[in-house]
């Protein structure tokens, strides 16, 4: 038996239970502040990168591992 999509099967599988409905709290959760600091640090590493990339853009290495797309990998995949 198929239950509808606002029920769960029980765990007989032989009648429908409604669903509970669950909610996360995204305010007093520690974990919210680790993903964002996390997430901000990697966004300013990659900002550092780019930098890094631009400082020595005249550099033999910059230039030959072309140098335009090389900002455009260091920026654009974190942020």
């Amino acid at each position: 038996m198929k239950c509808p999509d606002e029920e769960w099967p029980n765990e007989k599988k032989d009648r429908c239970v409604p669903r509970v409905v669950e909610f996360l709290s995204y305010t007093d959760d520690t974990i919210v502040a680790v993903f964002s600091a996390v997430s901000i640090l990697c966004c300013l590493l990659t900002g550092l990168i780019l930098g890094i990339f631009i400082h020595y853009r005249d550099t033999p290495i910059v230039k030959a591992n072309n140098r335009n797309l090389s900002y455009i990998f260091s920026w654009s995949p974190s942020c």
